[in-house]
């Protein structure tokens, strides 16, 4: 079983994408845990179709966002095995990292499952993988903090980023990223307020992008 934290972006989220400095923190009393479950008595995999996810004790739907993105992790490894993931979770709202929480925690559980020796780094770059089907293009931010924890500085060099072509080069979108740790000297209170109101990250990068486009002077 593997764990993994929420996170919240307190300066630059969206902007980061394009190459601005970010600063965020992972919210340690909310996480993801993910356990796999060896099902080698169901025969031989095919196209995992023999994958099943359980999220919260609910079946994921086969073909949605959280299955296709444990797909695409599997496959950066050619992992062909039956399995059943269990996946519990108790980060509520928009915002705060649920889809990077899970790919981090179930990119540790492959690595400890599967004997991968991946280190830190290698693990976020796997759950990088998993965050493109969440949300398309990503800076990675989410990801990294749900992964090495704390209040991090964040700043991608989006002119080194190289296209990707397919899933064997997915895990580039990590290149060029500059990652600083902030400790401070006194402890500080944050209250993260939930509005209720639900929205689509791979939008908003969307629409960030299209305003950069069109108003580039401005932006």
């Amino acid at each position: 079983m593997a764990k993994s934290p929420a996170k919240v972006i307190l300066f630059g989220e969206h902007f980061v994408v394009h190459g601005s400095y970010a600063i965020a923190s992972s919210i340690n009393e909310c996480f993801a845990t993910v356990e796999i479950i060896d099902k080698d008595d169901w025969g031989a995999a095919s196209d995992y179709s023999q994958v099943n996810i359980i999220y919260n004790k609910e079946k994921v739907k086969e073909g949605g966002t959280l299955h296709n993105a444990a797909l695409i992790m599997l496959n950066e490894f050619n992992i062909k095995k039956n399995m059943k993931i269990n996946v519990t979770s108790n980060i509520k709202g928009s915002g705060l990292g649920s889809s990077a929480s899970f790919c981090v925690a179930f990119a540790r559980e492959i690595n400890k499952k599967f004997n991968l020796g991946l280190n830190e780094n290698k693990i976020n770059e796997l759950a990088y993988v998993g965050e493109t089907a969440f949300h398309g293009t990503s800076s990675g931010i989410d990801n990294t903090v749900c992964c090495f924890g704390g209040i991090i500085q964040f700043k991608k060099d989006v002119k080194s980023k190289k296209n990707i072509q397919s899933n064997q080069d997915m895990r580039t979108g990590m290149e060029g990223v500059n990652i600083q740790k902030i400790t401070l000297k006194d402890k500080i209170n944050l209250i993260v307020v939930y509005t209720d109101k639900s929205s689509s990250t791979k939008e908003m990068v969307e629409k960030v992008n299209a305003f950069k486009n069109n108003h580039e002077e401005r932006y």
